[in-house]
């Protein structure tokens, strides 16, 4: 209680006190002179202590002296400055106020306690405090409070009212230290770097020990570039605060910008070892293993970093290029995507981002960061090349070539970037420049394997088999040590037809290099041509016994198991290659696409699912997961695999994919989007214009399908499906003509589909009734194998109350398919309406055998029972059925047996009920009939 009162005074209150305490009033408990003597003795061995850096030592001293005299102010002062020194900001906190609390003179609290009210952020009693200081305060002790109290304005944002207050400060007390060390503060803040650079000056001269002033003067003297300087002043504080790790972040970023990456880590390994979660330091540190190259460090530091600071946009950023050198470009994109976009942001965060995007095949977007140019990054050659090559994969082939003429003017002899040079010349239809750029290229250096490659290639396709060959040779020349060459030799003599010189080259390679893929899967391949299959197995088991951790050859061996039927074996070198490790996909994404063969879905997902974590874009890994998540019934995620595939790779297959996927989900939004996609890719595709149109007709759109269906007309007119679609056009927008149209089509056929028969009576039923019963009576009787035309013709004579001619057509659907729960319920309900009652409940109880209790069955035998004049179970079947659904005709019938039941509230319950709903006109007219017979006496209500 006595401490809260203590804060809300004054300092005026508070140095009074101090006064008091002076003069011994206000000591707890009296002290003869030897105790008193004991303690200062303490003390003074404490402040010696500190003095000499054994700061464990001192604490030891400190705290002996107020087991003797807790309420000891100097003591608790003492111990709350070394507490602040060693970085504990809370506990040297509540020592100095206690200090404060116990009287203690302002000079041996005050400074240190301001000090930790902002290290915590409680600039306000700092505020407090100051005031309304005494004049009576030591000139130096009031300068360096009322800086601090600038240093509390300047948090609160209000910059000018402390430049104010610390200028006053000065005038006070010119040999006082942190007025001119806060002023520094102020100007380096506006880059006034000068002046900062004089005060800071000016605050050692005043106090050179002061950890506060050399702080400053390090940080203003690291902004000037004088690295030196820097941690001359970052080393001094180390050396008065050395249990203290939060001294040693700006001594280690200093160290980083001296190039003294082991200095650094050294010290942010120890602050770290005592404070595991501080943002900076841990920032610091992956910055010191990024720039090492111990990037799986780095990425581990990070990743610990952004989980406890998620906000942290500049460890997010150093992550993000982590991710990037490390080649997982997937999660690069993540951290990096809104940090490196923009002409603003950090030339090298965009190339990662942009190069990443590149090889997730975000072409487009990829332009659009790393474009336009920085001026930095308009002098990078590298820059510029990715640039050209997104500008060129973005269908900018113009631009691209602009950019990398520009990369190879700076780099002229870089076979990289002549490669990309090449490239956008053939996108230009340049083939030749191509060429001959990609020549000179590899001319230059034939170290550059992917350059090499690319120019072999070309040379390939242009069926330059001669040209190629001397690639090779040359290769062969420059690097005989390797088997490079000779594969190349090999590819090409194969182009010449020349299997005998390649099958020798081939070799040749593998005696080299024993394990080398490449030439061991291609001597396979001929082999194989040649129907030397056991010859081309031999190879690859030699190859993988030289290469075991080769996926490369575990395929090859996969595809020999395969050609001889044995899945099993096949199976077996697939499961091989994953666990290899190798990072590819097409691993997981070939043994998952054996193991859908092999109908195991679940284990094919198990298998492909934790590739897409490495390769989220993988189409072959993104094809198999959706094909899996659609053999499990899975059709939302399946369809949220399709659509990611579709936008890496929007090809027939896939967008056939992408639309069965969404036709399973029952999404129709995507549905429609991805068959008109399908369209752009294959016009002339029958089904998609018909499912096309099909959706613009769901969609009321007579107009859009109309577009669609004059494509699949052109197609093919007669086809039965075409008919169809069209006929439903034509019906959507004038019935007639559509009733014409199909009438004239089926004129003009042999045996026309009964599809198309049942489409044309259906279309007719409206418009002549009598001609549609006919029309399908007659198909009917000709074609007696078509159930679905008795079904429709038996539910004709049901709605225009012709049961007689409906029993014999349900009497036939019920012999044809004697479990139909439908077929049986509507000869029931036939039954029941020419009052043949105990026919029609023999076939409701067949009915409800094989359909249990749906509402319908329920219905059905309700209203035969209340015609039985059972009334009460007619009650519970209908109020059962009623409870089901919210048709209006089940309530209706419950509403008839109540009145037969004279449970006259309960009907009007049930009508009420019915009168909120949606209903026809008959059930309109029959709730009135109802609500009428309640109007009348029971045995008048019976009658009616």
């Amino acid at each position: 209680m006595i401490r809260q009162r203590v804060r809300q005074t004054s300092l005026r209150t508070v140095v009074a006190a101090s006064v008091l305490a002076l003069t011994a009033t206000l000591a707890p408990v009296p002290m003869d002179a030897a105790h008193a003597a004991d303690v200062d003795q303490l003390l003074e061995e404490a402040r010696s202590f500190r003095a000499e850096g054994r700061v464990a030592d001192s604490i030891i001293q400190i705290k002996n002296a107020l087991q003797q005299e807790p309420a000891n102010a100097e003591a608790n002062a003492l111990l709350g400055d070394i507490y602040l020194g060693a970085g504990d900001i809370q506990r040297g906190r509540l020592q100095l106020e206690r200090a404060r609390d116990l009287g203690g003179a302002p000079d041996l609290w005050m400074l240190p306690l301001m000090r930790a009210w902002l290290a915590s952020g409680e600039a306000a009693r700092v505020m407090e405090l100051t005031e309304d200081l005494p004049e009576s305060l030591d000139p130096v002790l009031r300068a360096d409070a009322l800086a601090l109290r600038g240093r509390a304005q300047a948090a609160a944002g209000d910059v000018e009212a402390a430049r104010e207050t610390m200028t006053q400060a000065m005038e006070l007390a010119p040999k006082a230290a942190l007025p001119p060390a806060g002023l520094a503060r102020l100007e380096a803040s506006a880059d006034n770097l000068k002046a900062a650079s004089e005060l800071a000056q000016k605050a050692l001269d005043n106090a050179p020990d002061d950890p506060d002033v050399l702080y400053i003067a390090g940080d203003v003297a690291l902004t000037r570039g004088e690295t030196a300087k820097a941690l001359e002043h970052y080393r001094a504080i180390k050396d008065l605060r050395p249990m203290n790790p939060f001294v040693r972040v700006p001594l280690a970023q200093a160290l980083i910008t001296a190039g003294q990456m082991d200095a650094a880590a050294e010290e942010l390994d120890w602050v770290l070892s005592k404070v595991p979660e501080y943002a900076q330091a841990v920032y610091l540190r992956g910055h010191v293993a990024y720039v090492q190259g111990q990037l799986s460090e780095a990425d581990t530091l990070l990743a610990r970093g952004l989980a406890s600071d998620r906000s942290n946009q500049r460890m997010q950023l150093l992550a993000g290029l982590v991710k990037f050198r490390l080649g997982q470009h997937e999660q690069a994109v993540r951290l990096l995507s809104g940090l490196a976009e923009g002409a603003e942001a950090l030339p090298q965060a965009r190339i990662a981002l942009g190069a990443s995007l590149l090889e997730t095949g975000r072409n487009e977007r990829a332009y659009r960061v790393l474009t336009p140019l920085s001026d930095d990054m308009k002098q990078n050659a590298d820059a510029l090349a990715l640039a050209g090559q997104a500008a060129r994969l973005a269908g900018k082939p113009e631009e691209s070539l602009d950019l990398l003429r520009a990369a190879s003017e700076l780099r002229p002899d870089d076979a990289a970037i002549l490669r990309q040079l090449a490239a956008t010349h053939s996108a230009l239809g340049q083939g030749e420049e191509g060429l001959e750029t990609l020549g000179a290229a590899v001319e230059k250096d034939t170290s550059n394997d992917r350059a090499v490659a690319t120019y072999f290639a070309m040379l390939m396709q242009k069926n330059l088999p001669d040209q190629a060959l001397a690639v090779a040779d040359q290769v062969v020349t420059d690097r005989p040590e390797t088997g490079r060459g000779h594969t190349m030799r090999g590819l090409a003599l194969l182009a010449g037809q020349d299997p005998e010189g390649a099958e020798a080259a081939f070799r040749k390679a593998i005696s080299l290099e024993p394990g080398a893929a490449d030439a061991a899967g291609n001597l396979a391949a001929l082999l194989r041509q040649q129907d030397r299959v056991d010859e081309a197995e031999a190879v690859l088991l030699a190859a993988h016994e030289a290469a075991p951790r080769s996926s490369a050859l575990m395929l090859r061996l996969a595809d020999i198991a395969a050609l001889r039927g044995d899945k099993a074996e096949a199976r077996s070198w697939l499961e091989q290659a994953v666990e290899a490790g190798t990072p590819s996909p097409r691993p997981r994404a070939r043994l998952a696409a054996l193991l859908l063969e092999e109908g195991r879905p679940d284990a094919a997902l198990a298998t492909a699912v934790p590739g897409l974590n490495t390769f989220p874009r993988d189409p072959e890994l993104l094809e198999m997961v959706a094909r899996a998540r659609l053999a499990t019934g899975d059709a939302a995620n399946a369809l949220a695999a399709a659509q990611t595939l579709a936008d890496v790779k929007a090809d027939a297959e896939t967008l056939k994919l992408l639309v069965n996927a969404a036709r399973q989900a029952g999404n129709q939004s995507v549905l429609s989007d991805a068959l008109e996609r399908y369209t752009a890719v294959e016009p002339d595709n029958l089904e998609v214009r018909l499912a096309l149109a099909a959706l613009e007709l769901g969609d009321n759109d007579a107009a859009g399908a109309r577009e669609h269906m004059d494509a699949a007309l052109a197609l093919a007119p007669d086809d039965a499906r075409v008919i169809q679609m069209e006929t439903r056009t034509r019906l959507a927008r004038d019935p007639r003509d559509g009733v014409a149209y199909l009438r004239d089509k089926i004129a003009g056929m042999d045996a026309p589909p009964g599809d198309l028969v049942h489409l044309l009576a259906s279309a007719e039923r409206p418009l002549e009734p009598e001609q549609a019963v006919a029309r399908l009576s007659d198909w009917s009787a000709a074609n007696p194998e078509d159930t679905r035309a008795r079904v429709i013709l038996s539910m004709w004579h049901i709605e225009d109350g012709r049961f007689e001619a409906a029993e014999p057509l349900l009497e036939s659907l019920v012999a044809d398919d004697p479990e139909s729960w439908v077929n049986h319920n509507n000869l029931a309900y036939v039954l029941m309406r020419q009052g043949r009652l105990d026919a029609a409940l023999d076939h409701i109880a067949k009915a409800r055998m094989h359909g249990g209790n749906q509402p319908e069955l329920l219905d059905t035998e309700g209203q035969i029972r209340l015609r039985m004049n059972d009334l009460v179970m007619a009650e519970q079947l209908f109020r059962q059925a009623a409870s089901q659904t919210a048709r209006p005709g089940h309530r209706l019938n419950l509403a008839e047996a109540l009145v037969a039941l004279d449970r006259r509230d309960d009907a009007r319950q049930v009508l009420e009920q019915v009168q909120g709903a949606r209903t026809t006109d008959a059930e309109r007219e029959r709730t009135r009939d109802l609500l009428a017979r309640l109007e009348v006496g029971p045995e008048e209500a019976q009658a009616q």
